[in-house]
């Protein structure tokens, strides 16, 4: 203990200790205190480090955002990409009953032509509407197709694949205008089967959920009898629109 005091006292007497007195202490200006600056010097404002964040602002984001609604947006490797453009309409024959008729050689020249101009008058009035629909609220433009038949349970087991099946159908309806909305009314063969009758019924839930303000509806569909070209789509618009 006597050589730890004597250490400490050793220790003491090595450090010099600068005593101030109390006018000098005054007269002492630290330099985060020191208000002899002038009104020209810039003041540092310190950034609070609870502001809260913007994330939608960041450059990813809104490059992000821009890309998924069609928009130019540039990368992040400072590359300008375009806006999206829709693929032109193809009628190559595999899913079309008259370009097939015309390759096998059972239909004629001018039948195929005025084919080829119905197709080109539909994709051309779908493009105007979409361009419509994007600048016009009143007006809503929409694609819808039945999906393929979904089994269900969906496995790979092969005891699976020869067994009996649930089928499930799913009704797709797409608007044109951004951020393209996409709506899917979906049932089982307990519930329904797939003609006309469904196929109403979803159109009729859809356009129960129409702003009050939309005006004027146009809707693109192929030409399936069974669905969607027939006598009663056309008596649910004609309900609708009285």
């Amino acid at each position: 203990m006597e050589s730890r005091g004597k250490r400490l006292v050793a220790l003491c007497k090595n450090v010099n200790v600068q005593m101030l007195s109390e006018e000098e202490a005054s007269n002492h200006k630290s330099p985060q205190n020191d208000s002899s600056s002038t009104d020209d010097e810039p003041l540092t404002v310190k950034r609070n480090r609870w502001t809260k964040s913007q994330p939608e602002k960041w450059k990813k984001n809104v490059m992000k955002e821009k890309r998924s609604m069609g928009q130019p947006y540039r990368s992040t490797k400072g590359i300008l990409r375009p806006a999206k453009t829709p693929k032109p309409a193809r009628c190559d024959g595999y899913q079309c009953e008259v370009c097939n008729k015309f390759k096998n050689k059972s239909l004629s020249q001018e039948d195929y032509k005025q084919h080829l101009q119905r197709r080109d008058q539909a994709n051309a009035a779908k493009a105007n509407d979409k361009i419509r629909a994007n600048e016009d609220t009143t007006f809503i433009s929409v694609s819808f197709d039945l999906q393929s038949v979904l089994h269900i349970p969906s496995s790979q087991v092969s005891m699976m694949y020869y067994s009996l099946k649930l089928c499930a159908y799913n009704l797709t309806i797409y608007e044109a205008a951004l951020p393209n909305k996409a709506f899917c009314y979906a049932w089982s063969e307990v519930n329904g089967q797939r003609g006309s009758s469904e196929i109403g019924s979803a159109l009729y839930k859809w356009i129960e959920t129409i702003p009050t303000n939309v005006k004027e509806i146009s809707l693109f569909s192929d030409t399936c009898s069974g669905q969607n070209r027939n006598q009663y789509i056309a008596a649910l618009f004609l309900y609708i629109v009285q």
